[in-house]
């Protein structure tokens, strides 16, 4: 069977270029970005290649990536970088570990809501923030039921409609936001 190169999706064109990169059987791997738009299956296929290249305990695979759901499931260390600078280094669950929180509880509340004012008031006992382009608290925490009684209360005290309210795992995408100030800061 044959094929052009030109003629293969970019995910086969992915794969194919990691492939060719260890027909030499190199000691050390540089994936630079080696998902970046491919669909989601194809993502997913070269993450399980990844994984598979990554038995090989006598080879040191070094990737970068901007996506934190791909560096949390492919790599074992992380170094965290912002503006040229490490501001974060680990393995996921360490990084993770330094939030001091596991969950995410998010409570969306309605336009116009006095949110500042409200999440100043539950960061009294939690680690907590405003996201006023959601509209939301952010509550990092591992007693969600207290944080939960917290901000209830705080949006009752004011009046205030809540509209939502999703809990979610903290993420290695939490640990960047963190470190990086963009989101979260303790």
């Amino acid at each position: 069977m044959k094929f052009k190169v030109d003629e293969l999706s970019g995910g086969q064109k992915q794969r194919l270029s990691i492939a060719l990169a260890m027909l030499a059987d190199p000691e050390i791997v540089f994936l630079d970005e080696p998902t970046a738009a491919l669909d989601p299956h194809s993502r997913r296929y070269t993450w399980e290649f990844i994984e598979e290249l990554k038995q090989d305990r006598n080879r040191t695979i070094v990737l970068t990536t901007h996506y934190m759901e791909e560096a949390e499931r492919l790599c074992d260390e992380i170094m965290i970088m912002n503006q040229g600078e490490i501001v974060g280094k680990g393995n996921p669950s360490s990084l993770i570990a330094e939030l001091n929180a596991t969950q995410m509880t998010r409570v969306k509340l309605d336009v116009g809501a006095p949110g500042e004012e409200i999440a100043h008031a539950v960061s009294a006992k939690f680690q907590t923030t405003w996201d006023a382009f959601n509209d939301s608290l952010l509550i990092a925490t591992d007693d969600v039921v207290g944080a939960l009684r917290e901000a209830m209360a705080q949006t009752e005290a004011r009046h205030v409609n809540v509209l939502g309210i999703h809990v979610e795992r903290l993420s290695l995408e939490d640990v960047f936001l963190n470190k990086t100030g963009k989101e979260l800061k303790p």
